[in-house]
């Protein structure tokens, strides 16, 4: 969740993305993951860890694709892998 925080808005809970549907912390599209989040608060680290747990499952256990995916890359991995390499280094 962490890795994804600081890689979509640097921990802001009041970041502006480009597209004015998604917000805050964890980059979501409230309307778009309205299914997995249920009642949470979009711009929280809780909808973080639903919307990633819901994608590691979605993608057999792969945090890796699961973040890809989270992250929309498809041909440019470039936020993608730096994701995954700051998850690594928090992980320890």
């Amino acid at each position: 969740m962490l890795a994804i925080a600081l890689t979509e808005s640097n921990c802001n809970y009041d970041a502006k993305h480009a597209d004015s549907k998604t917000c805050g912390i964890g980059g979501i599209k409230r309307l778009f993951w309205q299914d997995v989040l249920g009642n949470t608060n979009a711009n929280s680290l809780k909808a973080i860890e639903l919307v990633i747990n819901h994608l590691i499952a979605k993608n057999n256990g792969s945090i890796y694709h699961a973040i890809r995916e989270y992250k929309g890359g498809v041909a440019n991995l470039k936020t993608t892998n730096r994701c995954f390499d700051l998850y690594k280094k928090l992980k320890g």
